[in-house]
């Protein structure tokens, strides 16, 4: 299971960072807040905190772009509650804004995947809490400015849905959402094509990555249409088929997944339950869905129950990296600041010289060119 990108760990930590939100945190004193926007890269032995340039904020939406070897962050709400609509880009070793001559307005819950082949970030929609609506605009990043794609035949004002790049086919895949409904649309970099798919899965909050070696776009969701949560769904151009899987995991939000391409199949851990929308539980278990079916595994060892926590693959040492998030279903509650690594079939409790403050829903990217993972922002004890 491939993903289509020069570097095939950083377009997954696109897809499914972006999936799982980037926060960062909204109140309290100004110098946590100024520790929370902070940036910080690991090489698997230590944390170095780096200059940042950058003030808090919640719910960016970040990315990297490996075709100029940067991460692209656009927007979120400052600590006052306010939306931004800048673009910053981090080199490896400050953050730049990026002044555009047009740019897409603030927004939350947008939806956001790539146009690999064309070499552009695509956002989708949103919604504006200031204004009680939604988007439906389509903006497409080209690494100098913001380019307004509309088009009037379009998915309509729909928010928190989810959107990958199918590579066998060219086109850039957006399913479902808040106002979207069980539609599944595609976009050529021209105009926007209801694929009116039957079965068509009404989800929200999902995560969707495209397996490149299977030909085939997998989807996980919390919230499925059989009136329970933990469904997977396969698309492969025509329609959408409900895996059967033996087993799978229990339904569950604030996740943290990654393309392994040492095993070939994505690896989930943990996450927070819910129950009629409210957060009640988290989880410590580990999941590999190899393109067919999910597989609990059983590793030796393991990090503490957790949401809201970040995992990326550091494809130059072959493991993936797990940092942060929350022991209690509360975000804003029980946060943790120890790192693991996974490799081998086993999670391996790291012991960093020095490492970031507690923190859970983070951003983070894993930086191919510089060989370390970039960690953004994120909420902590004191917000």
């Amino acid at each position: 299971m491939k993903l289509p990108s020069k570097s095939t760990s950083s377009l997954f930590a696109i897809v499914v960072l972006a999936s799982l939100g980037a926060c960062t945190g909204a109140s309290g004193p100004h110098e946590q807040l100024a520790t929370m926007s902070s940036a910080l890269a690991t090489d698997n032995v230590t944390w170095t905190r780096l200059e940042y340039g950058l003030n808090s904020r919640l719910g960016a939406a970040m990315a990297f772009d490996s075709a100029r070897g940067v991460v692209v962050l656009f927007g979120g709400n400052d600590r006052v509650g306010s939306q931004r609509a800048d673009t910053y880009e981090w080199d490896g070793t400050a953050w730049h804004e990026r002044v555009t001559a047009h740019h897409p307005p603030g927004r939350d819950d947008r939806t956001r995947g790539s146009q690999r082949a064309r070499g552009r970030t695509v956002l989708y929609g949103g919604w504006a809490p200031g204004h009680n609506s939604g988007y439906n605009d389509t903006w497409e990043w080209d690494g100098t400015n913001w380019i307004d794609t509309s088009r009037p035949t379009n998915p309509g004002i729909r928010y928190d849905a989810a959107m990958t790049y199918d590579a066998a086919r060219g086109y850039t895949l957006l399913h479902g959402g808040y106002g979207g409904g069980s539609s599944t649309w595609k976009w050529n970099g021209v105009a926007w094509t209801n694929a009116n798919t039957n079965p068509s899965p009404t989800l929200t909050r999902h995560a969707m990555v495209n397996d490149s070696d299977r030909q085939r776009v997998v989807m996980f969701s919390w919230g499925g249409t059989r009136g329970r949560s933990g469904d997977t769904w396969t698309y492969d151009g025509g329609d959408w088929t409900l895996a059967a899987p033996s087993s799978i995991p229990l339904a569950r939000s604030e996740s943290a997944a990654m393309f392994d391409p040492t095993t070939n199949a994505i690896l989930m851990f943990g996450g927070a339950a819910r129950h009629n929308a409210a957060l009640v539980d988290t989880f410590d278990d580990t999941w590999e869905f190899d393109g067919s079916r999910w597989r609990a595994l059983t590793p030796e060892t393991s990090p503490s129950k957790r949401g809201g926590h970040v995992l990326v693959f550091d494809s130059v040492r072959a493991e993936g990296v797990l940092f942060g998030g929350h022991t209690t279903p509360d975000r804003f509650d029980g946060h943790l600041g120890d790192t693991w690594t996974w490799s081998g079939g086993n999670w391996h409790l790291a012991s960093p010289q020095q490492s970031p403050p507690a923190r859970s829903n983070a951003s983070a990217a894993f930086d191919p060119s510089r060989g370390y993972v970039v960690l953004f922002g994120g909420v902590g004890p004191n917000g």
